[in-house]
């Protein structure tokens, strides 16, 4: 069952829970305009050219199918040389070891949603003008496409991607994810979550250990007049160490990074 809200009525505009990014308080989702807001900008004219299978996405999209196809056949010995280079690249950040332990169907980049009636309903009737990136998200939906591959298609950043997911979710256009792992990496990419309500989704720290953690931070503002992040009183308490911290933030700020292959 999934934590995401849903509305009595359909309604394309999205209200953040704890978006601390966004000065307005609510999640911007590019693209996602009522008619009032659409206008005929050369960028909205460029996004009624684009669509699934237009020559940009699909070329896009090909190129990576191509390097992984190309990776998948190079030499035993010489993928040997990639994944010992791309290890230790990855192993310079000690806090990586702390989140490998989520298991290869939880990860986000290779999750394929699930398009819901409503959404192939949307589908025939939203706007590519209108709907712009909304549209785009739910063909590559109904295409079967990985999170990544649909990055690649339309130049997405992945904070991109989960900012329509939540959209997406809240409409019940998709089918919530399989796992509370996954819900919980849309959710804080998409600047729906803090930092320590996803730690407690992907079992970093238990419920029991957030609540201490709570604690602390509440008496620190009381008696000092301080006010704590919660990452740095985990830290203080010895729940997480600031690798992990650090590794979690360089994760979220490259999601905002657009995948554009060369």
């Amino acid at each position: 069952m999934s934590d995401f809200p849903t509305q009595a009525k359909p309604s394309l505009h999205p209200q953040a829970v704890h978006a601390d990014s966004s000065p307005s308080g609510q999640i911007k989702v590019e693209g996602v305009l009522s008619a009032s807001q659409a206008n005929p900008s050369a960028e909205a004219k460029a996004k009624q050219k684009m669509n699934y299978n237009s020559p940009e996405a699909q070329a896009r999209a090909n190129k990576l199918g191509l390097v992984l196809s190309e990776m998948a056949n190079l030499p035993l010995w010489v993928q040997q040389v990639i994944y010992t280079d791309l290890k230790s690249y990855l192993e310079k950040d000690a806090g990586i070891h702390r989140l490998s332990s989520i298991s290869r169907e939880d990860f986000l980049q290779l999750w394929k949603p699930t398009l819901s009636e409503r959404g192939r309903e949307a589908l025939r009737t939203l706007s590519l003008n209108e709907h712009g990136d909304m549209v785009l998200l739910l063909d590559a939906v109904r295409h079967n496409d990985n999170v990544a591959m649909m990055c690649a298609r339309y130049e997405w950043s992945l904070q991109n991607a989960c900012h329509l997911f939540i959209a997406a979710l809240r409409q019940q256009y998709i089918k919530p994810p399989h796992s509370k792992v996954l819900e919980a990496s849309i959710r804080f990419l998409g600047d729906e979550i803090r930092i320590g309500e996803y730690l407690v989704f992907i079992g970093r720290v238990d419920q029991a250990q957030m609540e201490l953690a709570l604690q602390t931070q509440q008496y620190i503002e009381s008696a000092m007049g301080e006010r704590a992040k919660i990452a740095d009183i985990l830290i203080r308490l010895e729940l997480l160490t600031p690798e992990d911290v650090e590794s979690i933030l360089f994760l979220k700020e490259e999601s905002r990074k657009p995948f554009r292959l060369f």
